[in-house]
């Protein structure tokens, strides 16, 4: 079993597959300290330059003296904080909605929110460039999944058209996808979404 590990991870050396972790000994920001080299950072998700941001730290500083450093339960059982409401609230306001939940990471979100909604007798149709999160979340649902190509609202349509039978459909894409920046038809795909009775959950990590 050891050596069977040891020539695929040498295969996907050779073939320049192989990752390793690096270590980041600076603040996020435009240059980092990485392997202990300076560098410029192009590929970090801090778009707003928040995660360094002295207002933010000072803030969670004043949180950690007042709450500690751990929720100590799940939410549902005695982990869920007055400021858990508060940043809730405040999202709704933000994104006039009906309500909001936050997650501790957008993998969480995605797989949590996905298998809770879904089951074996639903589909779950997805762009093909979707982050993996939305994908595990669906294998985790247990439901159909169709891959549509990617952007293509005439193959998300056929593909809609043909699902009979299903309990639940649900449209999953994000708005703006990571790997080559392009934008989803959204409007588009809402219209399909209501023309088919199938539900709509748009990622927007990228985008908002």
């Amino acid at each position: 079993m050891e050596q069977m590990i040891r020539q695929e991870l040498s295969g996907l050396d050779t073939a320049g597959l192989l990752r390793n972790v690096r270590q980041v000994s600076s603040p996020q920001g435009r240059a980092i300290i990485l392997d202990g080299k300076h560098v410029l950072n192009f590929c970090s998700n801090d778009y707003l330059g928040l995660s360094a941001d002295a207002r933010l730290a000072e803030a969670a500083r004043q949180a950690l003296l007042v709450y500690g450093v751990g929720s100590g339960a799940s939410r549902l059982v005695s982990g869920n904080t007055t400021e858990h409401a508060a940043l809730e609230a405040e999202i709704v306001a933000l994104k006039k909605t009906e309500a909001a939940i936050v997650f501790n990471s957008g993998y969480a979100a995605n797989t949590g929110i996905i298998s809770a909604l879904m089951g074996r007798d639903d589909i779950v149709f997805s762009d093909r460039l979707n982050h993996a999160s939305m994908v595990d979340g669906i294998i985790l649902s247990r439901a159909r999944i169709v891959r549509y190509p990617h952007r293509d609202v005439a193959a998300l349509e056929e593909a809609l058209a043909k699902s009979q039978g299903y309990s639940r459909k649900l449209i999953v894409t994000d708005t703006v996808f990571s790997m080559d920046g392009a934008m989803a038809p959204l409007a588009d795909i809402a219209a399909l979404a209501k023309k088919h009775h199938a539900w709509l959950m748009v990622d927007e990590a990228h985008a908002f």
